[in-house]
């Protein structure tokens, strides 16, 4: 997810294990619990004030590959038998504008101004792996809702 080039940084914080990549930007938590949080920097490309949709979208997905490949390797046995996943955008400004790439395509120099945190169902584990495209779809329409309201 991150820069393979750029080290990652182990640490204890609090009884959980933390790895931080991207020079701080992205770090990966875990505690004793089986509780994962992820914070991922999403790509900028120069874009800004805006938010590129199919940015976020990749990063989701590949944070729920990775979340599901964190549990089967901690949990083979699968006694975590319900996640709930929960998204934010955070690090940026309030007025950054949330646009497809097509939109930002037609119109990099003009859009107009207005984050939140999301939490879906609690589900079982297994919608991880085998909903996955669906989870990320709708994550991103509760993110694409939260930030087209502003």
């Amino acid at each position: 997810m991150g820069d393979v080039r750029r080290p990652a940084a182990a640490d204890i914080e609090d009884h959980a294990l933390v790895l931080t990549h991207d020079d701080g930007a992205g770090a990966v938590r875990l505690d004793g619990q089986g509780n994962l949080t992820l914070r991922l920097p999403l790509a900028d490309a120069n874009h800004g004030m805006v938010i590129i949709e199919e940015n976020v979208t990749d990063v989701l997905a590949a944070a729920v590959r990775y979340a599901v490949a964190v549990l089967d390797r901690i949990d083979r046995t699968q006694r975590i038998a319900h996640v709930a996943l929960a998204a934010t955008l955070s690090g940026r400004d309030d007025h950054a504008v949330w646009r497809t790439q097509r939109e930002q395509d037609a119109s990099p120099n003009s859009y107009s101004t207005g984050f939140g945190h999301l939490t879906p169902a609690v589900l079982p584990r297994a919608a991880l792996q085998h909903q996955a495209a669906q989870l990320v779809e709708d994550i991103i329409t509760l993110l694409r809702r939260e930030r087209r309201s502003r």
